[in-house]
């Protein structure tokens, strides 16, 4: 076997170790990582009420952060921040270490509320020392030719608007905070395993997480020599058990958009019906789960990963190398 993969192999194999923690809790951690990197620490997690926002901000807050969740609850009844923050805050493993989560009302298209989202730390927790710059939406699925004006120009259920705009919006105005302050800091974007391919039937998705991809490695190469370190990087999920997921499966059934007819869950009837075909479609022969995610994030923002910036990490369970259709 060659050595370098064996020393991965290694690596992975000694992951689960488990280690006494300060708290006296034991908990599963990489030996060399240093678990009480994130205590007290400030974390801003975009689109933070649900799927891989929400695994990542328990995941923070569950090691001790100061977690900020921003979403635009566009659909209360869908999508709650107060109800996410709640959850979170109820969770034991984040009440042992003093981690909590909070909610701020934002959409991070808009400018004057991104301002607004960054003063509001700024009075509460003082500072701001990492970013899941994960906020996005599926938008609209179908051929190029069908979507409406709106749709297409991002006015109406905003694909470019949110996706691209958005991230950008809270990229510079977090940048620019560390750079005038003299910090550094970490950002990590979430793009997808469809911004590094085509997808048939999602042109407005996959081109915005295109330009995720390309956004993180300029932006990187722009801080490549700033000190204290800015460091910027992407992960690129692949089907994950979120919502965003779940709602796709609607156009399966009826061509409905995710913004359309009923929300749906795993207890759904439509869900049981197709969600299958998802999974079945994945080398694991299922979905990932999106703590797999939130670990990664974790992981790009961590001392272990002090060297990396510009990179995009994959997790997807191997999808990028076969392609996966559902339809």
């Amino acid at each position: 076997m060659n050595k370098i993969v064996f020393a991965v192999a290694l690596a992975l194999l000694v992951a689960g170790t488990a280690v006494q923690g300060k708290s006296g809790i034991r908990v599963n951690k990489i030996p060399s990582f240093r678990w009480d990197q994130f205590l007290g620490k400030t974390v801003l997690v975009t689109g933070g009420s649900s799927g891989i926002g929400f695994g990542t901000a328990l995941n923070f807050a569950r090691f001790g952060a100061r977690v900020v969740i921003c979403s635009r609850d566009s659909n209360p009844a869908w999508f709650n921040g107060t109800d996410a923050a709640r959850r979170i805050n109820a969770d034991p493993e984040v009440q042992s270490l003093g981690g909590y989560a909070r909610w701020v009302k934002t959409d991070v298209a808009e400018p004057d509320q991104v301002d607004a989202l960054i003063q509001n730390i700024l009075d509460v927790e003082g500072t701001i020392d990492f970013v899941a710059n994960n906020a996005g939406i599926a938008g609209f699925i179908g051929v190029l030719e069908d979507p409406k004006l709106e749709e297409l120009l991002g006015t109406e259920h905003d694909t470019l608007r949110t996706n691209i705009f958005g991230q950008a919006q809270i990229l510079a105005a977090v940048v620019g905070l560390w750079t005038n302050t003299s910090r550094g800091g970490v950002i990590v974007n979430t793009a997808s395993v469809d911004g590094l391919h085509g997808a048939a039937e999602a042109p407005l998705y996959c081109s915005s997480k295109h330009a995720v991809i390309g956004l993180t490695k300029s932006v990187a190469m722009e801080l490549a020599t700033v000190n204290p370190p800015i460091r910027v990087n992407a992960i690129a999920p692949g089907f994950t058990d979120t919502s965003l997921v779940w709602q796709q499966c609607k156009y399966l059934d009826a061509q409905q958009q995710s913004w359309e007819g009923e929300y749906i869950t795993h207890d759904h009837p439509l869900w049981k019906t197709y969600g299958h075909f998802y999974a079945d479609a994945q080398p694991a022969g299922k979905l990932c789960d999106p703590m797999d995610q939130a670990k990664m994030i974790m992981y790009l923002c961590s001392e272990e990963a002090s060297y990396i910036s510009g990179a995009v990490m994959i997790v997807d369970g191997g999808v990028n190398d076969e392609g996966v259709d559902v339809q």
